[in-house]
């Protein structure tokens, strides 16, 4: 079934009608919600050869449930998840209204929200998933293994992949192109105002979207900012130094401190002894199948700064962060039992496409990279060889990728859309320089650092919700600097 959205509204008529191929709510977000259409739009593989290879993007679009008798004109559009490469959720088995729970607040203020996933992830088609490196994952974190392995496996495990992609044009794959989907949608969507609210990576298709049309938005919400024109590199002490910054929170901080003293010290020695002699940890998850498997981790410094890394992301992990660390100095490895097996099921998570990631990557953000390092030589220098063999393993794996250097984004001049970045304190990868490159990169901006959150502040704090309700409808948002976590601080 093909659903016309032109004729959802009474204004005027779009460049170019949306046509959406309709699909049961169910198998998106596991319920039919009266107002809210779910399916797939084509757009071109190519956007300059339009009548070429067409792709499929996924949609939701949730209808406004301030009136139910009249349809909204203004709308938010959701650019797609973080990574690059990772997904909206649709086909998760939701409870009723928790996929649409975060965007209650918007739907009430008379906003229609449109929630799509990025070209190459989640539910889009083709998906640029490497399965290989998934299984090369596992096969290397349930053994001892040196950097040499882990090296050798990544490359193989990526050659396999390249070439059983070999038959999809990857190099369209990027963000420019990404930007031209969600373009074409708002374009073809009879709404006279539209908004964004972009989270992570999403955050630089919304960038490159104002850099392509400066009026596609009258207001735009960053989360956990990623800048169109700079990439510090992802190093083993930045993630240490990322970790970090919980654990000194922690320390400075009365309460804490005496609950869990030395615990910056304690932290290094858990490390150190992961190095030396790794944690053996037994988990119990679901295989692809959900059959109920028990994969014997091996967990090494650099994995257990992973698997700490991933569990700040969230608040949750950011507040039992201090009994885990101390619980792990007394002997307790058990107290690692959940941080890691949600580390193993974000690492072999096959909604995530990490081959769209890397052809990102090798096209974009390698580039921006390695102007970095040619700037800050004294940073290059202060970093461990393993951490530069890691680096220059990612320039070889870029050969092996066969994607050209290609940014054609990088912005000419400032942006003058009216722009609200929030980040949290205690983001594990969005550090000071990313957020203020962003907000440099705007004229009319407002921005806000919230207290002791992490990574996607809009999706898990309601008080930083609520604040951008009140952005997009022009009420004063200076509460924002002032909302905290919902959990308590530290556990």
């Amino acid at each position: 079934m093909f659903l016309a959205l032109t004729g959802l509204l009474t204004l005027a008529p779009p460049v170019a009608a949306v046509e959406i191929s309709e699909e049961d709510c169910k198998d998106f977000i596991n319920e039919q919600v009266p107002r809210v259409t779910c399916g797939f739009i084509s757009v071109p593989l190519d956007h300059n050869a339009p009548e070429g290879t067409q792709i499929e993007l996924p949609v939701i679009i949730a209808r406004s449930t301030r009136s139910m008798l009249a349809n909204s004109e203004h709308a938010i559009l959701i650019p797609g998840a973080g990574g690059p490469g990772a997904a909206m959720g649709f086909g998760y088995h939701y409870y009723p209204g928790e996929f649409l729970s975060p965007y209650q607040g918007l739907l009430q203020a008379g906003f229609d929200i449109i929630v799509l996933d990025q070209r190459g992830a989640g539910f889009s088609s083709p998906r640029l998933s490497c399965f290989e490196t998934v299984e090369a994952f596992k096969r290397l974190v349930i053994r001892e293994r040196t950097l040499d392995d882990e090296i050798t496996g990544y490359k193989q495990a990526t050659e396999k992949c390249r070439q059983r992609l070999a038959d999809i044009d990857i190099s369209h794959f990027d963000t420019l192109q990404s930007a031209k989907d969600f373009l074409s949608v708002i374009q073809g969507l009879p709404y006279r105002w539209w908004g964004t609210i972009a989270t992570s990576y999403a955050t630089t298709i919304a960038q490159a979207m104002i850099h392509l049309k400066p009026d596609a938005f009258q207001s735009v919400v960053l989360d956990s900012p990623v800048p169109l024109d700079f990439q510090k590199p992802l190093t083993l002490e930045g993630t240490y130094q990322a970790v970090r910054k919980s654990i000194l929170l922690c320390q400075n901080d009365p309460r804490c401190n005496k609950k869990y003293p030395k615990l910056a010290s304690r932290f290094d020695q858990v490390i150190a002894t992961a190095k030396s002699s790794p944690y053996r940890l037994r988990i119990n998850v679901l295989n692809e199948t959900y059959d109920r498997t028990s994969p014997a981790l091996v967990i090494d410094d650099a994995t257990l700064l992973a698997i700490f890394s991933n569990a700040i992301y969230s608040n949750e992990g950011i507040a039992t962060l201090p009994k885990a660390i101390k619980a792990l100095h007394s002997g307790r490895i058990d107290a690692l039992t959940l941080y890691a097996q949600d580390y193993w099921y974000q690492s072999t998570d096959n909604t995530y496409a990490d081959g769209l990631n890397l052809t990102v990557h090798c096209k974009e953000r390698q580039m921006l990279e390695e102007q970095y390092m040619q700037a800050n030589p004294d940073y290059v220098k202060s970093l461990s060889a393993a951490s530069k063999r890691v680096l220059s393993t990612q320039a070889a794996v870029c050969k092996v990728w066969k994607v050209a250097s290609d940014n054609q984004l990088l912005p000419k001049k400032r942006f003058a859309t009216n722009a609200l970045i929030i980040a949290g304190t205690l983001d594990p990868v969005i550090e000071r320089e990313d957020i203020q490159r962003t907000t440099d990169a705007f004229s009319n901006i407002e921005s806000a650092l919230i207290p002791g959150a992490g990574h996607a502040v809009w999706f898990q704090n309601e008080c930083v919700r609520n604040e951008v309700v009140d952005y997009f409808t022009g009420a004063s948002i200076s509460e924002l600097s002032e909302c905290q976590l919902q959990l308590p601080a530290f556990k």
